[in-house]
């Protein structure tokens, strides 16, 4: 199943390096919202292998990249 273009809920995380992200900081931008199973899940780590290597494509077009893991930061790191 694929979802495309429908709005997302307002959330709030937290990122590895300890500041607050929400999605309303991206409000009116593009958005590339992956959501991920868990940092160790060796296939969410080829995804995220692949996010790494087209995140300059994708920030040239103007789309900024936001993974999610349920994980704790210093697994994730």
């Amino acid at each position: 199943m694929r979802l495309t273009g429908g709005p997302a809920p307002a959330f709030t995380g937290t990122t590895i390096d300890g500041e607050t992200v929400r999605l309303a900081d991206f409000r009116g931008r593009k958005l590339w919202l992956v959501l991920s199973r868990y940092a160790a899940c060796p296939f969410c780590s080829l995804r995220v292998h692949a996010l790494v290597h087209d995140h300059a494509e994708a920030a040239a077009a103007g789309i900024a990249l936001v993974v999610v893991f349920p994980s704790p930061p210093e697994r994730i790191r």
